[in-house]
């Protein structure tokens, strides 16, 4: 009578090899889709810094915008920022630039996903 070698079986089945692959491409397109939205906000929190380093806490309100706007237009975000999107806050410390907006991107169809920024910078 033949002797039944019995072995242990390793490894991955080849749907599971699937369901892992499409895990990982279902995430990198997640990422695909959302970092440049994050770099987006990078260069938004860079505008703001180097508004405030400029020393205009001491100017108007309405001049610091006004600087403001020349370095949207300069980094071409016109289109990201509009006046709605950042204004001039008084407080106790100083003054403050804050910027708040939202950046919708379309992911599968009619699925979106809605980021929120929001950002303060004393001046």
């Amino acid at each position: 009578m033949k002797e039944l070698n019995i072995r242990k079986v390793a490894g991955m089945t080849a749907a599971g090899w699937m369901i892992i692959i499409a895990v990982v491409l279902f995430f990198s397109y997640l990422a695909i889709k959302i970092i440049p939205a994050y770099v987006e906000n990078g260069n938004v929190v860079s505008l703001m810094k180097s508004t405030a380093d400029l020393g205009i806490s001491q100017e108007s309100n309405k001049e610091i915008l006004k600087k403001f706007q020349t370095k949207i237009g300069f980094a071409r975000m016109t289109k990201l920022l509009n006046k709605d999107n950042y204004r001039i806050e008084q407080e106790a410390t100083g003054k403050y630039l804050i910027v708040d907006y939202d950046k919708k991107l379309s992911m599968f169809g009619n699925i979106s996903v809605l980021i929120e920024f929001e950002h303060k910078q004393k001046l």
